[in-house]
């Protein structure tokens, strides 16, 4: 965040030591993007949501999991047909020992057999049956997470929440 809240100060033309400073560090640091290492509890599960969708966003999240101590659990998968899936999913896969993989809307997916060739799991074309399947694998007091792609991680918020899926994508 400090990064982030120094180009703010410097673009905003507030010094670092004048009171307006503060706010916007505070603002920073209170900050919420939904569907970006979101955590909510389904029951008595971990769901985290991050909608990384590329290989720099895939580490980004693989830092923050390890900062989080995240370990294991279920991942629930689902990337575009023209994203870099593979890369992204040879850093992430490792980490879980069990895998479902679905299919985002948006734009043509991935084929989920070319998913499950990297990296053995699960193959359920629908979100909403790839994450009861992630739900019941993972058990009470378990961890999903879902990634590889914001149109997946929208849709999947949408249904945690009860809301109807719709623009923007992560179902605000």
């Amino acid at each position: 965040f400090c990064f982030f809240a120094s180009v703010a100060l410097v673009l905003s033309g507030l010094a670092f030591s004048e009171p307006g400073s503060l706010a916007v560090f505070a603002g920073f640091h209170a900050a919420r993007w939904p569907g970006r290492l979101e955590r909510l509890l389904v029951g008595g599960t971990e769901v985290w949501l991050d909608g990384a969708n590329n290989l720099e966003g895939g580490r980004a999240l693989a830092r923050a999991l390890d900062a989080q101590g995240i370990d294991g659990g279920v991942l629930v998968f689902g990337a575009l047909a023209d994203k870099p899936y593979g890369p992204l999913l040879d850093l992430l896969a490792p980490r879980f020992g069990a895998r479902v993989y679905t299919e985002p809307g948006g734009r043509k997916p991935a084929p989920l057999d070319a998913l499950a060739a990297l990296h053995p799991g699960a193959c359920e074309p629908e979100p909403a049956v790839a994450l009861q399947r992630a739900l019941r694998l993972a058990g009470n007091g378990g961890r999903v997470l879902v990634t590889g792609s914001l149109y997946l991680v929208g849709t999947v918020r949408s249904l945690l929440l009860g809301r109807a899926p719709g623009d923007p994508a992560l179902g605000l």
